[in-house]
Order: C-alpha cells, then sequence, then structure tokens
C-alpha cells in the first residue's frame, strides 16, 4: 500500500464529505478520480477493488466479525455490480443505486 501525505485540513475536509455521502475517504478519493480513467482501466479497478473487499470479508469471517465482514462482502458486490455495469453501459452513480428503485 502506498500512502500520501496532505494537510490535516483537507482530510478533515475530506473525512466530513465522506461521511456524508456514507462512504470512507479511500471510496470517495477513488470516486473522485474514476471518472478520469478510460473504460477499460475503469472495469480493471472495479474487478481489482471486488478482490481486495471479497478477501477482506473472509478474513474477518473467518474472525467472526460479522458485521465488519458484511460490509465487505456488500462492497465487493457493489464493485462487481460498478465492473457490469460498465461493461453493459448502464448509468450508476452510487451503491445505492444497486437497491432497487422503490
Amino acid at each position: 500500500m502506498i500512502t500520501i501525505e496532505i494537510p490535516e485540513r483537507v482530510y478533515e475536509i475530506l473525512k466530513t464529505i465522506a461521511k456524508r455521502r456514507g462512504k470512507n475517504i479511500n471510496e470517495l478519493v477513488l470516486e473522485s478520480i474514476i471518472k478520469e480513467l478510460d473504460f477499460k482501466t475503469r472495469i480493471e479497478i472495479y474487478l481489482e477493488l471486488h478482490n481486495k473487499y471479497l478477501k477482506e470479508a473472509e478474513k474477518l469471517y473467518g474472525k467472526d466479525e460479522i458485521v465488519q465482514s458484511s460490509e465487505k462482502y456488500w462492497s465487493a458486490v457493489v464493485s462487481l455490480l460498478s465492473a457490469i455495469a460498465e461493461m453493459k453501459g448502464l448509468p450508476y452513480y452510487s451503491h445505492r443505486d444497486f437497491l432497487g428503485s422503490n
């Protein structure tokens, strides 16, 4: 993993925005830059995220950390659905779009 140093004030702003959107800072940053990537790279990133979240979920599940593992499983599903949406040219804006309509 690579770390990036940013001013504390910028970090606090990112944290506030992420919380308001129901995301963590990593998700917020990725969401902000993914729009700038080409089609193929976006799909590759979503598939990498899927694998990452799935591994983390299985590790947490093995430790009986059910709530945290379920959050990671959900992130894995959303990442996979994002890749599929990209491939099919379907619009989506957040994980809430995958929950269905009212």
